[in-house]
């Protein structure tokens, strides 16, 4: 952007100086005018940049504003600026949109991944493959949800007397049970008969919170590679994993804290890297993305950096042409 930027702030000043020549709407002369404009806009906005050391010769007086320049001039000037602003402006949104298709892209692959770890939902009902991963399937049947058929979560049983005699308790997680009951108005699952009754089934509570999972994260993780490896000739490594195994009631804080599947996002996201990383990749993708961040982190600035710059430099030409107004009238 530096390169551009400096491409179009050159051809300004060709511009500039040719039609000052074709006017010569000067007061004082025109090669001393002429120099001094040129050095002190390019000093000014070298200045602003911080890159004036770059210059070999910088002028000593760049900052006199013993110039006074025709409004005619200074209109020419101040239409060549806004023009290549313009068309910088076109450049750069002509790039965002690229920017935003690759980030689309990008984003796309990222919700794939992340979905796929993230599917488990631990609020709800629990899956019941997840948990059939550990146990038994003699041991969930008497477990699961009426209403989902996957394993209760916050097991409620229901007590209507219509249904009574069932032998057998009847279980319905929670979520299920209040979602059901609202948009049902109070009906019981059961014969549908108002006015349903409800109590915390503790012992089906107790059975669930001591069964052993793996960590979800890693049950989806190989769900989803085993269907690439099916698709695909031969197997694929696991790069990642997770080697957690405990009682489904640790499993949340596990996830908050220690899941080496959890997933991160890179430090300098908000300069454009999407990337989706986990604990035991980050500190090599900072190490070997670490040019593709400084070109991120660059062109952040200069895209900013142009636009101030010239806006900048137009509030330089508008001082000149305010201070020659007030001398033209005293």
């Amino acid at each position: 952007m530096f390169v551009l930027f400096f491409m179009f702030f050159a051809f300004a000043f060709v511009a500039f100086t040719f039609q000052l020549k074709k006017t010569g709407h000067l007061i004082v002369e025109k090669k001393r005018a002429n120099a001094y404009m040129t050095d002190i806009a390019s000093c000014c906005v070298c200045d602003f940049l911080s890159i004036d050391e770059t210059l070999n010769c910088k002028p000593k007086k760049y900052f006199n504003f013993n110039i006074k320049i025709k409004y005619a001039t200074v209109n020419a000037v101040l239409t060549l600026l806004f023009s290549n602003k313009n068309i910088l402006q076109k450049l750069d949104k002509k790039l965002e949109r690229k920017k935003k298709n690759r980030v689309y892209h990008v984003n796309i692959a990222i919700r794939k991944k992340e979905t796929s770890l993230k599917a488990l939902s631990l609020d709800g009902c629990y899956d019941k493959n997840w948990v059939a991963a550990s146990n038994k399937q003699s041991t969930l049947r008497p477990l699961q949800c009426l209403l989902c058929g996957q394993v209760a979560n916050n097991a409620m049983e229901l007590t209507c007397d219509e249904h009574d005699d069932y032998k057998d308790t009847v279980i319905v997680g929670e979520q299920c049970l209040i979602k059901y009951l609202k948009e049902n108005n109070d009906q019981c699952p059961i014969g549908e008969h108002g006015t349903c009754k409800h109590t915390k089934g503790r012992t089906a509570r107790n059975f669930v919170c001591e069964l052993k999972v793996i960590c979800p994260r890693q049950f989806m993780k190989h769900f989803n590679q085993r269907e690439e490896n099916e698709a695909k000739e031969g197997d694929t490594p696991m790069e990642d994993s997770c080697a957690f195994k405990g009682k489904i009631n640790e499993v949340k804080e596990h996830l908050e804290n220690t899941c080496s599947l959890k997933t991160l996002e890179c430090i300098f996201k908000k300069f454009g890297c999407n990337e989706s990383l986990y604990g035991s990749n980050f500190e090599e993708h900072m190490e070997l993305q670490m040019k593709r961040h400084l070109d991120l982190l660059l062109g952040c600035i200069s895209d900013r950096t142009v636009t101030l710059a010239l806006e900048f430099f137009c509030l330089l030409i508008l001082y000149f042409k305010k201070k020659t107004k007030n001398k033209c009238i005293a």
